[in-house]
C-alpha cells in the first residue's frame, strides 16, 4: 500500500508527464494542484486512488475530469481514480447579543 506522500509525489509525476506528452491537456493542467491524495480499499480486493482538488479550481478540473481519470487509471494499472473537490468555505454563524443592547 502506497503512503500518501509516496502517492502524492507519483501523481505530480504523472501530472508533469501528462503536461509534456499530451497536447490537449497542456494547456488545461499547466494552473492546476492538488491538496492531498490517498488510496483506500474498495468492495473485494481492489484499490482506488482518491484525488482532493481545491474548490476554487473545481471548474477547471470539471473540465478536464474525464480525460483525467482515465489517464490516471492508465498509469496506476489496476486502480480505479476519482477527484474529489475541497469543501468551500462555510461562513460561521454570527451570535448576536440582542439583550441589554
Amino acid at each position: 500500500m502506497l503512503n500518501q506522500l509516496n502517492l502524492r509525489t507519483q501523481l505530480h509525476r504523472h501530472s508533469f508527464d501528462l503536461e509534456n506528452t499530451n497536447q490537449e491537456l497542456k494547456s488545461d493542467l499547466k494552473d492546476l494542484y492538488i491538496n492531498s491524495a490517498m488510496q483506500i480499499d474498495v468492495s473485494g480486493n481492489r484499490k482506488s486512488v482518491v484525488v482532493h482538488v481545491p474548490y476554487r479550481l473545481r471548474k477547471a478540473y470539471r473540465k478536464i475530469h474525464v480525460r483525467l481519470v482515465r489517464e490516471l487509471e492508465k498509469k496506476f494499472s489496476g486502480k480505479e481514480s476519482c477527484i474529489n473537490r475541497g469543501r468551500g468555505r462555510i461562513r460561521g454563524y454570527r451570535r448576536r447579543n440582542f439583550c441589554g443592547q
